[in-house]
């Protein structure tokens, strides 16, 4: 099969289910795709604010490709009549939660079912772009362009568990004096990887730096995660110049 319908390139891709597929593009549209039926299905929309509560608006426009999608409402400039809602930069899936990193520091949290955002963090520590997202024990990993990382604490509502009850942010720091190149993630631990040769493991439970990785000679720009290992994981790293280490 084959859908389409993002009129810019599209940045993120995730899964919900085996059956669902979520995109993202530079114009800041999500859509939500059926993968298993090409024919028609309802498009609605949610109209969001940056300053105001979430309103559902329904449409009746069809969508031809399969595809369900929300829409971020854009405040527009009265003089340059263009859209200010920052740019998906990343995103993460959790069953039906979708984590949305934007380009202003800013996440949001997003429901499939709904189709609609229900959350918007906005951290007080940094505004720097959130370039990277993983989602581990109910807990949001936000590394941001300056270096830093924030662990997020998300709790659904009991009553309607499409909707956000709390965001709390658990633990925020530099984990790199560089740009964070990479996240990747395990079970219960996230390693990051960074312009300054280095690896950062973080326990996700505890929030806490576990160990530092070092024998790069210039930038690591890819990292993976063995988890067949009987005893610990073990680590695939990658650097600019031809080296691989474990």
């Amino acid at each position: 099969l084959v859908f389409s319908g993002h009129t810019l390139a599209i940045e993120c891709i995730g899964l919900c289910s085996a059956d669902v597929v979520v995109t993202s593009c530079l114009q800041g549209k999500v859509f939500i795709w059926d993968a298993k039926k090409a024919q028609e299905e309802e498009r609605f929309g949610s109209l969001r604010h940056r300053t105001v509560p979430v309103a559902v608006v329904p449409s009746t426009q069809s969508s031809a490709n399969g595809a369900i999608a929300f829409f971020r409402e854009a405040k527009m400039k009265r003089d340059e009549h263009s859209c200010d809602l920052p740019q998906i930069w990343c995103m993460a899936v959790m069953q039906n939660s979708i984590i949305l990193g934007c380009a202003d520091g800013s996440v949001e949290i997003a429901n499939s079912e709904l189709g609609r955002v229900v959350g918007i963090f906005e951290g007080s520590h940094s505004k720097a772009g959130v370039i990277h997202l993983q989602i581990r024990c109910g807990r949001a990993v936000i590394v941001r362009l300056d270096g830093t990382i924030e662990f997020l604490d998300i709790r659904l509502s009991v009553d309607q568990p499409q909707l956000v009850h709390h965001m709390r942010s658990v633990w925020y720091g530099r984990a790199h004096q560089m740009p964070i190149t990479h996240l990747e993630a395990g079970p219960v631990s996230v390693v990051t990887a960074s312009h300054d040769h280095t690896l950062k493991v973080f326990d996700v439970r505890t929030s806490g730096l576990q160990f530092t990785l070092q024998g790069h000679n210039a930038s690591v720009v890819s990292a993976c995660i063995d988890h067949g290992t009987n005893v610990s994981p073990m680590f695939i790293v990658y650097c600019d110049v031809p080296q691989c280490r474990a």
